[in-house]
């Protein structure tokens, strides 16, 4: 007869079994974690490569690059999209990166490329078809021997300084050429689109030179004659102009791009304005009848600048003349000899110490005087008339938009004769 279990050993067994029991009923309530899945990439296969974040990539595109005449990247270089033939048109523009690239979105259709650099030349593209939505890349190379080079006289094969020589036919500009002394200029970049060379100075008639005998690739030599125009004629009559050559500086000293020169004096009351495109601010006026005449500049946020009188001599080139368009005050007064009585035809020099006699005044019939636009700052002012000793009055100071008034007592030379 077999023996059961004893109490104390079915407790023993209860306390062991307890645990696992419960161990068990978690774990099938609790749901086993899915363990994740790794693909193998075989070792003998490259994986697949993944896309460009270059949009250029992404979406078809017209690519290319620029190059100098050595081969070399032309960074900044104008790009330029346009139509293949006349009337052009600019579809999109860009600049060309520090490796001489550039990228356009394609465009359906026929399209050229156009691109410019100064001095490096001008480039052109073959007709592209961009029909097939494929992406294209091209290379172009700049030249420079698109230009025209050439020179400008009157109708007595006089050189004209200072004329400006643009192109026109196509929509967009290009940089502006300019005469030098001798009439000569050279007009680096032209592309194969303009149609006609534009030539104008002040006191002539505009002349237009067509281009539609000119030769791709090939520098155009063009002599341009210019006609005076009806209204400064009469003025010169049979005298041999002169001219007058100078430069415009803001308050700095330094050169103003763009300006507006008047003047005025003369057998004319007035000569039409000439707008002035330099980098350095230089200008020459020519075609001035033998005269006494008054330059005043004027340029886009900045006060006006006057010179005093300059008198130009028949054929004769008068230079270094300044125009600063600096903020600017007054001087006024009268000139009275020792009896206190005003003294008409007084000459007045205004200065500044790095130009002593930049300006110029004349006392009307009542002995009064004004300089107008005098630069702000220490000024000296000489005053001299025949018969009497001349005086320098120093240490005046101009401020901005305010009137100075100083009057001045001159005393015969007598007065100098007789002391010891």
């Amino acid at each position: 007869m077999s023996r059961g279990l004893t109490p104390r050993v079915a407790a023993v067994l209860v306390v062991l079994l307890l645990p696992l029991g419960a161990w068990l009923v978690i774990r099938a309530l609790w749901p086993e974690p899915v363990a994740p899945t790794v693909a193998a990439i075989p070792l003998d296969e490259p994986a697949s490569p993944q896309p460009s974040a270059d949009p250029a990539n992404q979406t078809p595109a017209l690519r290319g690059k620029i190059l100098d005449s050595q081969g070399n990247p032309a960074p900044g270089a104008n790009v330029r999209l346009i139509t293949p033939a006349a009337p052009y048109r600019v579809l999109h523009d860009t600049t060309s990166d520090r490796e001489g690239s550039f990228a356009f979105e394609l465009v359906a259709g026929r399209v050229r490329v156009v691109a410019d650099r100064d001095p490096a030349g001008f480039v052109t593209s073959a007709v592209l078809e961009t029909t097939g939505g494929a992406s294209k890349d091209i290379t172009l190379v700049l030249s420079a021997t698109s230009g025209i080079r050439g020179t400008v006289a009157d109708a007595h094969a006089r050189p004209i300084g200072g004329a400006r020589i643009t192109v026109e036919g196509m929509p967009w500009t290009v940089p502006i050429a300019t005469s030098d002394n001798a009439g000569a200029f050279h007009q680096i970049v032209v592309p194969n689109e303009a149609t006609a060379v534009v030539v104008q100075a002040q006191g002539y008639e505009t002349a237009r030179v067509p281009l539609a005998q000119r030769q791709s690739d090939v520098e155009l030599v063009v002599p341009v004659q210019l006609r005076a125009s009806s209204t400064n004629d009469a003025s010169l009559g049979d005298s041999v102009p002169g001219s007058v050559e100078g430069v415009v500086l803001d308050e700095q000293g330094v050169g103003v791009p763009l300006f507006t020169i008047a003047v005025q004096g003369g057998r004319e009351p007035a000569y039409r304005p000439h707008t002035f495109d330099d980098p350095s601010g230089a200008f020459v006026v020519d075609r001035l009848a033998p005269g006494s005449y008054v330059l005043s500049a004027s340029a886009p946020g900045k006060p006006p600048g006057h010179t005093g009188t300059i008198d130009v001599q028949a054929g004769t080139a008068t230079r270094g003349v300044k125009i600063f368009l600096a903020p600017s005050g007054s001087v006024v007064g009268l000139v009275f000899d020792k009896q206190h009585a005003p003294l008409p035809g007084v000459d007045l020099y205004l200065g500044t110490p790095g130009s002593p006699t930049s300006t110029t005044a004349h006392t009307d019939e009542s002995g009064r005087f004004h300089f107008d636009f005098a630069p702000v700052g220490a000024l000296t002012v000489r005053v001299q008339r025949a018969g009497f000793q001349t005086r320098i009055i120093s240490g005046l100071q101009v401020r901005s938009g305010a009137t100075l008034t100083s009057n001045v007592v001159l005393s015969p030379e007598s007065d100098d004769a007789a002391s010891p």
